[in-house]
């Protein structure tokens, strides 16, 4: 099994350009082509950890995330694609949203905790990915 540990350092999306996704843009059509055929690239894995969508935890489905390039320095952003995380690996991913939704009915500080030590877990057994989280 292919797995992207690296997903989750996906930066953080510079704010102007939110509301400018590539799903908003092109359409719910394309989009929801894009999901299934990123679900099924890896057999309806997570990219990021390997989980099959009924072993994760929190939510048996997974997410589609979209994948960019982004160079601060030039203010250059590109999209590269679609990949499907697990909820976990998606949230850590969004980790300045999941900031603001944890201590909410649906978002519990301990789901928090457990997304952080669980996603900091999968990245300790690759010593070639730098963890930078604070």
């Amino acid at each position: 099994m292919n797995k992207f540990p690296w997903l989750l350092f996906h930066p953080n999306i510079p704010k102007p350009l939110h509301g400018l996704a590539p799903r908003l843009i092109k359409g719910q059509k394309w989009w929801d082509m894009t999901k299934k055929e990123a679900k099924a690239q890896l057999n309806q894995h997570c990219w990021a950890c390997g989980v099959h969508k009924y072993d994760a935890l929190y939510h048996q489905w997974l997410e589609a995330h979209e994948c960019y390039s982004i160079n601060y320095g030039n203010g250059r952003v590109e999209y590269k694609g679609t990949c499907a995380l697990c909820h976990a690996c998606h949230n850590y991913i969004h980790d300045g949203r999941m900031q603001m939704i944890v201590g909410s009915p649906d978002f519990s500080h301990q789901k928090y905790l457990d997304i952080i030590k669980g996603s900091d877990a999968k990245m300790s057994h690759r010593p070639n990915l730098v963890h930078t989280r604070s």
